[in-house]
């Protein structure tokens, strides 16, 4: 399965938790990062991302890409709708959003896990 058709068959839900466990992560250590500093990362607010991150509202798929593709997963043809998403906002950042950027594979198994931590079926 694609990048793009996992992207394209993840739910609301699925992305909240997903959300949620990479900011779990990522706030293991000394750094922590807000939703104010990775919707400015993305070009969106970041009052809209922690929203999805409860679970108040249904992301398009154009945000799924953004936030993943910010958070250093792959993402199908990003130079079609993402990276010009992010250059019009002034929101590129060589170092999050280039493509020479080692990124991590978005599998079924996220989504899965995801699925699972949120009571849903598989």
């Amino acid at each position: 399965m694609t990048p793009n058709t996992i992207i394209s068959q993840m739910s609301g839900r699925q992305f909240a938790k997903l959300l949620n466990r990479e900011f779990t992560a990522a706030n293991r250590g000394l750094g922590k990062l807000s939703y104010a500093e990775l919707g400015r990362s993305c070009g969106v607010t970041g009052k809209w991302l922690r929203k999805l991150a409860e679970q108040q509202g249904t992301p398009s798929t154009l945000t799924i890409r953004l936030v993943l593709y910010t958070l250093g997963y792959e993402v199908d043809g990003p130079e079609e709708d993402v990276v010009p998403h992010l250059q019009g906002k002034d929101c590129y950042i060589d170092a999050l959003h280039s493509p020479n950027r080692p990124r991590k594979q978005l599998t079924a198994n996220d989504i899965t896990l995801s699925a699972e931590s949120a009571g849903a079926p598989k």
